[in-house]
């Protein structure tokens, strides 16, 4: 039995029966996207801490020395801050005093352009 719903999609019959049905459900499409943080590889692990923070953010890299670009994005994708290290470094910190309080996102690359670590940080004040 059908019945009115004006938030749904309607449901409309095919009654062009000399036209290919539009949706085939046979066909298949491979697509191999990244929907996840955790589906890329990463070159080494990175500890941030603290998170959240309030003015400072601190990076740890263990036995891994970092020489590239580090970068904040907002949660829409807007790069937010930059920072750049010229010299091979295992631990460093970075002001953040300049962002205002929410979520940001963090990405480390290399000299080669490859990113190296990313994740997630929370700025509060």
């Amino acid at each position: 039995m059908l019945t009115r719903n004006a938030f749904v999609t309607p449901l409309y019959p095919h009654y062009r029966i000399d036209e290919a049905y539009p949706c085939d459900s046979s066909i298949i499409l491979d697509i191999n996207w990244t929907t996840d943080l955790k589906d890329i590889q990463l070159n080494y692990p990175v500890h941030v801490y603290p998170n959240p923070t309030l003015d400072l953010i601190n990076f740890d890299l263990g036995d891994h020395a970092f020489k590239g670009l580090i970068l904040f994005y907002d949660l829409l994708g807007n790069e937010k801050k930059r920072v750049r290290l010229t010299e091979p470094m295992h631990q460093f910190e970075i002001n953040l005093s300049n962002l205002e309080n929410g979520i940001y996102y963090y990405s480390l690359w290399d000299e080669k352009q490859d990113r190296t670590a990313f994740g997630k940080i929370q700025v509060l004040r």
